[in-house]
């Protein structure tokens, strides 16, 4: 199931109300294929936010975006002498 891509885009004085897809867009039409791209654009950026929170939430990312270092435990590092 595709995802939405935005709201819908302004062609001269009319409003189209649903979004672009890359099914209904004449790309023939340079407004149409600039207006899908910055859809998919701002799309992209709602997900890398919701992705960076989420792995913040989880420990992994701190809140500058850089990943928390973290030493392995003992018997999980390359020199252990732990077995299964």
């Amino acid at each position: 199931m595709p995802f939405s891509l935005g709201t819908g885009y302004r062609l001269g004085m009319k409003t189209k109300t649903e979004p672009l897809t890359h099914a209904t867009v004449d790309f023939d039409d340079a407004e149409q294929a600039e207006e899908l791209e910055s859809q998919v654009q701002r799309r992209a950026g709602v997900l890398a936010r919701r992705a960076v929170k989420r792995l913040q939430d989880q420990g992994i990312l701190d809140s500058q975006g850089r990943r928390v270092k973290r030493k392995l435990p003992a018997d999980m590092r390359d020199n252990s002498e732990c077995g299964l």
